[in-house]
């Protein structure tokens, strides 16, 4: 099992905070570990990592912990709910398309 802790928070570096240098940041740990298709768990932004980096790298499965990626009632992050996740949401959503 592997706890990360994002760059600048817990005993993780400073870093880039870029949404695409975090999730190769996790590959990396992932890959220093010796997994191959891990299971990510991830809470919050952790969640949103979670599922970026299963759109880009192997993953056996991606567990969500209240996972922001709609607000209340189903209104969209660039709504004005979640302001702060709308780039990385975005950037889920057009990896996917």
């Amino acid at each position: 099992m592997l706890a990360l802790d994002l760059p600048g928070h817990g005993d993780s570096p400073r870093g880039s905070y870029a949404f695409d240098d975090v999730t190769d940041a996790i590959h990396g740990a992932v890959s220093s570990a010796g997994l191959t298709r891990p299971v990510l768990i991830g809470h919050l932004i952790g969640g949103v990592l979670a599922t970026a980096y299963a759109a880009r790298y192997p993953a056996r499965a991606v567990v969500n912990l209240d996972q922001p990626l709609a607000g209340p009632f189903g209104a969209l992050p660039g709504s004005g709910h979640f302001p702060h996740l709308s780039r990385p949401v975005a950037a889920i959503v057009s990896s996917v398309d």
